[in-house]
């Protein structure tokens, strides 16, 4: 009984870890990009990216 309980804990931890590092991701992506664009962008990609993303 008592390896259900901790299996169920980790698991509750593992979905909240999993949960903020997407909020994480999804808040540090448009950051990521806007350095992408800032530093590695082409011509051709410039005017890709932006119709697609903003």
């Amino acid at each position: 009984m008592e390896r259900i309980i901790d299996f169920v804990i980790v698991l509750i931890i593992g979905i909240v870890l999993i949960s903020l590092v997407c909020m994480a991701m999804a808040s540090v992506m448009p950051l990521l990009r806007m350095t992408w664009h800032s530093v590695y962008e082409t011509p051709r990609m410039s005017y890709e990216f932006p119709r697609r993303y903003y």
